[in-house]
């Protein structure tokens, strides 16, 4: 990454995010879409109240397509930070799906 400017920060909101979410409804049903759809906005709300230290982390890395080395150096930590906040907001995440009703 020598030599190359950082990439401004920049905050997206997941209500904006999921409007844009591929949804391939062509191959679905209606029933499947809704339930995807539900799936979706379930995920979008446990990211969006995850603490912002792992929220902005996970979204930096999954939406402005950044490296662990890249992620690392924005933020100003070390690889195995990022890969422990990584790690720590998707036990959060899947803790989280797992209480809700429904879901199995």
């Amino acid at each position: 990454m020598t030599g190359s400017k950082p990439k401004e920060r920049t905050q997206v909101s997941f209500s904006t995010l999921s409007r844009q979410w591929p949804t391939g409804r062509d191959s679905r049903t209606e029933n499947q879409s809704a339930e995807t759809d539900d799936d979706i906005a379930d995920l979008l709300s446990e990211v969006e109240a995850l603490p912002q230290l792992y929220r902005e982390t996970l979204m930096i890395y999954y939406y402005e397509d950044m490296t662990y080395q890249e992620l690392a150096a924005m933020q100003g930590v070390s690889v195995a930070t990022i890969n422990a906040r990584l790690t720590k907001a998707r036990k959060m995440l899947r803790e989280r799906l797992a209480r809700q009703p429904g879901v199995k």
